[in-house]
């Protein structure tokens, strides 16, 4: 191997550097965020004594589990980017389903601010585990469940979350009777940083595709304009005899 030039030395220096600065700005990001989590989740719980409301108290139980949960999120992303592994095992995917329902149910069947009802139907036939990251998976449903409903804010319309076992997959589906996407978009929406919404990142679907792919599974996005989506997850059944 021929030597580095003393350029090439002090360019090598300076990414180990920056990627020190990196971690060590991340690490206090990380902290900060905590803090801001145990005040929300104090004041929830203190809300949860105050308020006579049962309707009210159910809220506030739902942002104290939400904080909790983005606590779990931020120790396991911290994990992972600090070198450690996400944690993979059996889950029974309605149940991961369920956990990421709860955290959207009220944005549903009752007028939003542009008073308009978004109506949910549920159909959920599957008792089957998926080996995967619980939290991993628990976005990729959140996030294909935000943006249907976020398709149907301005009209309002029926959100249609169907799962069921089909030989040695389970098969999701999350349909939207929302705006839909031109096909001239079809092709480019699983890119990097592509999307319609004003404050949007354009990372959703794309983390969505990969998770499900890097899982054994796929992910099927149709849609026409003016009549919805319609997303299609596909999840490999685990069986118990296979090692995670």
């Amino acid at each position: 191997m021929g030597k580095t030039s003393e350029s090439e030395d002090i360019n090598n220096l300076s990414i180990i550097e920056n990627s020190k600065m990196m971690r060590e700005l991340s690490d206090q990001i990380f902290h900060d965020f905590k803090n801001i989590l145990t005040t929300i989740s104090g004041l929830a719980q203190l809300s949860m004594i105050k308020t006579q409301s049962n309707e009210i108290k159910d809220y506030l139980a739902h942002i104290n589990r939400a904080t909790f949960d983005f606590r779990d999120t931020l120790d396991k992303y911290h994990s992972y980017t600090s070198g450690g592994q996400l944690e993979i095992k059996a889950y029974i995917l309605k149940d991961i389903l369920n956990n990421a329902l709860e955290m959207i149910l009220y944005k549903a069947n009752r007028p939003n601010h542009r008073h308009n009802i978004i109506k949910m139907v549920l159909d959920i036939d599957s008792d089957a585990s998926v080996m995967c990251s619980e939290n991993e998976v628990k976005q990729t449903l959140l996030n294909i469940m935000m943006n249907a409903i976020d398709a149907m804010e301005n009209s309002g319309g029926t959100l249609t979350i169907d799962i069921k076992d089909d030989g040695s997959f389970i098969i999701v589906n999350i349909i939207d009777t929302g705006v839909g996407i031109p096909e001239e978009n079809l092709d480019k929406v699983f890119e990097s940083k592509f999307t319609t919404k004003e404050s949007g990142t354009g990372l959703g679907l794309k983390i969505a595709k990969d998770t499900l792919e890097r899982l054994g599974g796929s992910l099927n996005l149709t849609s026409k304009v003016n009549q919805g989506t319609k997303v299609e997850m596909v999840f490999p059944i685990y069986d118990g005899n296979k090692e995670g």
